[in-house]
């Protein structure tokens, strides 16, 4: 399980601490030079940290030791951009609030994310590669799609907040997200790969969503209840879930 690089299916509690050495880095150094959460300093550090994991993870350093990228799976180090780019929202949301230009740019944003995206499913998005400008599509096309959702989730976050049964159950579902990855996998059934094949050879996209929505609520439900019977023993819900 060690050497497997998706670690039992476990990889992202491990590349989940992996992103949190690399913030408490950032930290470190932004608090030794002064430099301020809101200012440049921070920001600058913060992307160059997300950089520097990005090249790490790129294909041409990873074929020097397969190994090292097994155990420590240095493939997964590029997704730190998304995390550095949701606390530089976190921490700018207000002054994006108020930039004259963000209505600007956030239509550029859509348009950057819509386009590739309709290729995609035309059959000539981005495609596969490994050299630079694979790259460069491959990140402009994600981070892009990570923005267009907070958007839409930002634009309607007072249904979200709203006290009724919905918004009440996605808000929670949102809360434990991290709780029903740790619990899913004992649950899910083991030869759902037939379901797979089935749609890859019948295409039929509407019943395909309705399926596998229907068999994700009901796996996300299973999780929540199990997590509340672990709830029950805090001594459980601290070694097993985090709980303090």
């Amino acid at each position: 399980m060690l050497i497997d690089v998706w670690k039992g299916g476990y990889w992202f509690m491990l590349t989940l601490f992996e992103y949190m050495v690399a913030q408490t880095i950032v930290e470190c150094i932004t608090n030794a030079t002064g430099a301020e959460r809101t200012g440049r300093r921070y920001a600058a550090t913060l992307i160059a940290m997300a950089a520097v994991l990005y090249l790490l993870s790129m294909d041409r350093v990873l074929s020097h030791d397969g190994t090292v990228n097994q155990v420590l799976q240095l493939s997964k180090l590029r997704y730190f951009v998304y995390f550095a780019a949701g606390r530089l929202l976190r921490i700018h949301m207000q002054q994006l609030l108020q930039w004259r230009g963000r209505q600007i740019a956030v239509t550029l944003i859509i348009v950057v994310f819509l386009v590739p995206a309709i290729g995609t499913w035309g059959g000539v998005g981005i495609g596969r590669g490994s050299g630079p400008w694979f790259y460069i599509r491959l990140a402009s096309f994600e981070m892009t799609a990570v923005l267009s959702f907070f958007f839409l989730f930002y634009r309607h976050r007072t249904w979200f907040a709203a006290d009724k049964p919905l918004p009440r159950a996605l808000s929670l579902i949102g809360q434990r997200t991290l709780e029903i990855y740790l619990i899913h996998y004992f649950l899910l059934p083991n030869d759902l790969q037939f379901l797979g094949r089935f749609f890859s050879q019948h295409n039929a996209m509407v019943i395909e969503i309705l399926i596998i929505g229907t068999i994700t609520i009901a796996i996300a439900a299973l999780c929540m209840l199990v997590g509340e019977m672990i709830r029950s023993s805090s001594f459980l819900h601290h070694w097993m879930l985090g709980g303090k």
